[in-house]
């Protein structure tokens, strides 16, 4: 199954009552201001109201959206045991909708509806449903489930949704992973801005011989309370409601397809076996190199620019950049390879049109980026 099967089958998979298409947001949206793109839901969220506690109205939506988790690039360069599940830039999608409501009243349904939607979709592509494992939280102390962030001395209940999950799908007892930390209790605080507290429930699948995180659940029913220091000091109902769901698309077609390594899924293997060729290559090191221009690429297909960034982003591009002159010199012939590469990242993902528009530019930041380095020995040391 393609990656633009499963695209397609997503888009399609019955929403939410309400759900709009939404196009993907640029990975340099101001839900994240001082990194890349991190989620689903926060640059619409901020665009529309500026932060995450209140609501006037319905946000009810459908996307797939473009990732890049800074966090996860040392994991591909050194992490040989976990580097088989990990890119730079990946593309997460719902599939029930974003459910983001005025009021609180159709809460549980929409909590039952993303779980339902879950488990169908999961049923839909022919997997085994005996293989999924369901992690939720279980009643602990708020403040040993935050490791003290919040020093609350009350217990935060037990996932309220987990008898739906136990009473209404095949699942047995063992499928179940009881949490008690921050996976799957959610009380976050974003660049500053406090969001809705609630449940995760990590869904994952037994895929050779290893759990493979593949999706999530969530809905969020509580609100943070504030002290005059502006302190979380306890929580209440939330006046509004939280629902979402999503699935990492590649992660999909790795448990679909059966394949060991993420960078095997057909939107990739091309590139790391025609940088093998082109470099001469091992496939850990053309792995790396193509990672490294795919997430560069859908930066300049975005932010058009180096010059564009703030410091931190212009600080973790450098990173993503830093490995490519290890591997390769950046000469002329070189330069035509790399430009091939870029053509065909493009072609592999005809949904993302902006990706073949951004070509040379991305070759000119490649060659900046390079002269960079050359010029400024204390470029080095920034962010490896």
């Amino acid at each position: 199954m393609k990656i633009w099967e499963i695209r397609e089958q997503l888009q399609n998979f019955p929403k939410y009552p309400g759900t709009k298409k939404y196009p993907p947001a640029s990975v340099c949206n101001n839900g994240f201001p001082s990194c890349f793109n991190l989620s689903m839901g926060e640059a619409e969220m901020h665009e529309l109201w500026g932060q995450y506690l209140k609501y006037d109205c319905d946000l009810i939506y459908s996307k797939i959206q473009p990732v890049i988790r800074h966090e996860d690039w040392q994991k591909i360069l050194d992490d040989t045991e976990n580097r088989y599940r990990y890119l730079s830039v990946f593309d997460m999608a719902d599939v029930a909708g974003l459910i983001l409501q005025k009021d609180n009243v159709k809460h549980r349904e929409a909590a039952e509806f993303s779980i339902s939607s879950m488990l169908s979709f999961i049923k839909s592509l022919g997997l085994d449903l005996n293989k999924i494992r369901v992690a939720y939280f279980e009643e602990t102390n708020i403040s040993k489930a935050t490791n003290g962030k919040y020093k609350i001395d009350k217990n935060f209940p037990t996932d309220p949704m987990l008898a739906y999950w136990k009473e209404n799908f095949d699942l047995k007892e063992n499928q179940f992973i009881a949490s008690h930390n921050r996976d799957t209790m959610l009380a976050l605080n974003i660049f500053g801005l406090p969001t809705p507290w609630g449940y995760r429930n990590e869904i994952f699948y037994e895929h050779q011989g290893k759990l493979l995180d593949i999706g999530t659940t969530e809905h969020l029913m509580y609100a943070p309370v504030f002290n005059e220091q502006k302190e979380v000091v306890d929580i209440k109902p939330f006046d509004h409601s939280v629902v979402v769901n999503g699935v990492g698309v590649e992660r999909i077609s790795m448990i679909v397809n059966d394949i060991g390594n993420i960078w095997d899924v057909d939107t990739i293997k091309p590139l790391v076996n025609e940088a093998e060729k082109l470099f001469s290559s091992g496939e850990i090191e053309a792995m790396q190199i193509i990672q490294a221009l795919r997430v560069i690429h859908r930066i300049i297909a975005d932010c058009k620019s180096y010059t564009n960034l703030n410091k931190r982003r212009k600080e973790y591009l450098r990173g993503f950049f830093k490995v490519l002159p290890k591997h390769i010199d950046f000469n002329v012939e070189n330069l035509k390879k790399i430009d091939s590469l870029l053509v065909l990242n493009s072609e592999l993902q005809p949904f993302y049109p902006e990706l073949k528009l951004s070509i040379n530019q991305t070759l000119v930041e490649l060659k900046q980026r390079k002269e960079a380095i050359d010029s400024d020995q204390s470029y080095r040391g920034v962010a490896q």
